[in-house]
């Protein structure tokens, strides 16, 4: 009798797991996203050093209405991780420390991911060739992926030139141009929503 409840003991004990659930959205529209992939992963301790290495502990799959679940085997975990992805949207993923998520909980994780875009810049100047323009994208907007406030882009002279500019879709971008040689014409500000899969950003400068 002692040595079954010792048994039934250990073997609840070993069977203890994490439970992690939530909702996979669009994060501009909130609507839920179904056949995405979560890929839940951990970095352990190896015979007491920290290890930034993350190993897969579960993968699942939305359903749909966004819904997921996961049950996961706890470790001597330093960190959690998860990576989200579907059709059409950029991937995300975020790190969360060993005490995030426990045993016996509810514990719930919200993920959002944002539809794919690009913004098609298309700028000319077809008739002075003595203007010289920087185009800068203001760091600021919440939706450029790429281009924004990590570059400047210059244009000199006579042009006709198209930069591709990943960005999150449903979006604002906003942008500065300033003239830095060239006479006539202003400096200017603007923006640009990105409701398609592509938007064409049409720059004449003058």
């Amino acid at each position: 009798m002692l040595f079954l409840c010792y048994f039934l003991a250990s073997s609840c004990s070993k069977n203890q797991s994490i439970e992690v659930s939530g909702i996979v959205m669009n994060g501009n529209t909130e609507n839920p996203i179904s056949g995405a992939v979560i890929h839940f992963e951990q970095s352990k301790l190896n015979y007491g050093t920290y290890s930034n290495v993350f190993s897969v502990l579960e993968s699942v799959e939305s359903n749909d209405v966004g819904f997921y679940h996961a049950e996961l085997e706890p470790n001597s975990v330093v960190e959690y991780r998860f990576r989200a992805s579907a059709d059409g949207y950029f991937s995300s993923n975020d790190t969360l420390d060993r005490n995030a998520w426990r045993m016996n909980t509810d514990n719930f994780q919200e993920i959002k991911l944002y539809e794919k875009s690009v913004l098609k810049i298309h700028a000319f100047n077809q008739n002075r060739p003595g203007i010289r323009m920087i185009l800068y994208m203001l760091p600021n907007s919440p939706r450029c992926r790429t281009c924004c406030g990590k570059q400047t882009f210059v244009f000199d002279g006579l042009i006709d030139t198209t930069i591709f500019c990943p960005a999150y879709g449903g979006g604002i971008i906003e942008y500065e141009t300033l003239r830095i040689s060239g006479s006539g014409g202003q400096n200017g500000e603007g923006s640009v929503f990105m409701d398609n899969d592509t938007v064409v950003f049409n720059l004449e400068i003058q």
